[in-house]
């Protein structure tokens, strides 16, 4: 699994706000220097079994949670700070969330209110 060091403010989403079909919320974070997962570069979605047009699949549809929940739990399981991938929300080169994983001292703080997102179109 490819890994990169985040030291930056990142949008982040609270795993337990996540519900299946709904919008979620998520924040922007100051996020400390960390180890974590890459499904960023076109090098880490290919690592991670992905295809580089993700978070789109070659037939331009989202690609499913299903396919990318293992690459969450090897993450967790290598003891890494979790996954920053691409945003199926906010498609394009700006377009990153962060899979923070609440370890132990690891917390992050909120660096202003919720916003709502909507998942992208294809």
């Amino acid at each position: 699994m490819r890994r990169i060091v985040l030291d930056a403010a990142r949008t982040v989403v609270e795993r337990a706000n996540v519900v299946p079909g709904e919008v979620t919320p998520s924040c922007r974070c100051e996020v400390p220097g960390r180890v974590v997962a890459d499904v960023l570069s076109d090098e880490g979605c290919l690592d991670a079994g992905l295809e580089t047009t993700y978070p789109f699949g070659p037939d331009g549809r989202l690609v499913e949670p299903r396919r990318c929940q293992p690459i969450g739990q090897s993450a967790w399981g290598a003891g890494l700070g979790g996954v920053t991938f691409r945003s199926a929300a906010l498609p394009g080169p700006d377009g990153e969330d962060l899979a923070w994983f609440d370890r132990p001292g690891s917390r992050l703080v909120p660096a202003g209110p919720p916003r709502p997102l909507q998942p992208a179109r294809a």
